[in-house]
């Protein structure tokens, strides 16, 4: 006991500096060392989250200079001419005006069960008409004027003996949308139709016959997602 006590004495002004080396290194390692990178990785994503708030911003800024009541408008010539359910009456309407208005006389209309895929929703309607040949084709060139999405699949014609007149049978695919709900990120640019599609939406609203392209109804079937995207 005497010769530890003896070695202590001898080197205690050694021993406390290296004892509080020690101890500041521990502490160095320890606490400080991680309070540094908590401090470097706390800066960078407060880095992050303003660069995204001034991005929401900005996107926030751009979402209220937009026309609410075109882009309404522009969306209901859109569900009006493709839209999210058959409806199957609106679709034979617009084939018996296009007849009509052809000269054709319409003698039957068939329907066919739909299909439905990710890509392309569609229907069969099948007419049987009687005319002149010039009629059939003055049907097809309006068919591509109609407020609905029309393909023509094939046409089955045959003379009748004696007069100037065809009998035609017509299988015609209707086209309508899949009604999904596309989730769309909060830093994800507005988009914006192109000229194009400008261009596109014109054309298709004066094939509509009357003033409100699609029902409340019809826009209410599809879901547009939040009130509030910052819920």
């Amino acid at each position: 006991m005497d010769e530890l006590q003896e070695h202590y004495l001898k080197y205690k002004f050694l021993l406390w500096p290296v004892i509080s080396g020690l101890a500041s290194v521990v502490i160095l390692i320890t606490v400080i060392i991680p309070q540094v990178f908590a401090y470097f990785n706390s800066k960078e994503e407060i880095g992050k989250i303003e660069n995204r708030l001034g991005v929401l911003e900005a996107k926030a800024q751009e979402l209220g200079n937009l026309d609410g009541e075109k882009l309404d408008k522009d969306l209901k010539v859109a569900f009006s001419i493709l839209p999210t359910t058959e409806s199957v009456p609106q679709a034979m309407a617009a084939l018996q005006e296009q007849v009509n208005k052809s000269g054709l006389i319409l003698k039957n209309t068939s329907y066919a069960s739909s299909r439905r895929s990710t890509s392309q929703s569609n229907f069969l309607l099948s007419i049987a008409v009687t005319g002149s040949m010039e009629e059939i084709r003055s049907f097809l060139i309006n068919l591509q004027e109609s407020p609905r999405v029309f393909q023509v699949q094939s046409i089955s014609a045959r003379f009748i003996k004696g007069e100037d007149l065809v009998e035609a049978e017509i299988p015609i695919i209707v086209l309508f949308q899949n009604s999904t709900v596309q989730t769309i990120k909060l830093d994800q640019p507005v988009q914006k139709l192109s000229t194009i599609e400008e261009d596109l939406l014109g054309k298709l609203e004066k094939r509509i016959p009357y003033s409100v392209s699609a029902t409340n109804q019809e826009l209410s079937t599809v879901s547009l997602g939040k009130a509030n995207p910052f819920d």
